[in-house]
């Protein structure tokens, strides 16, 4: 399978940032907390992040380490605390 690319973004399964809006909003409260165990690009931390909630993502590969920094370091998100634990 050919990954996706966007930019500088490498991704073999990318999905739109509506997807875990959408769910976020319909199955969490503003201020609970987010698990995503497959953090891929960091999409679901950053619809956390839009919709006022907390998020703890997991990703196995170090490579895309980079693309969930760029994802949820956004301007939109100066207050955000990142933590990684590698």
């Amino acid at each position: 399978m050919k990954p996706y690319k966007s930019g500088s973004r490498e991704h073999l399964a990318p999905f739109p940032l509506e997807l875990p809006t959408r769910l976020i909003k319909a199955y969490s409260y503003i201020s609970e907390t987010v698990l995503d165990p497959f953090g891929g690009m960091g999409t679901t931390a950053k619809a956390a992040l839009q919709q006022k909630r907390n998020s703890v993502i997991y990703e196995v590969n170090k490579n895309f380490l980079s693309l969930i920094k760029k994802s949820v370091s956004d301007s939109l998100f100066d207050n955000a605390e990142v933590e990684i634990i590698t």
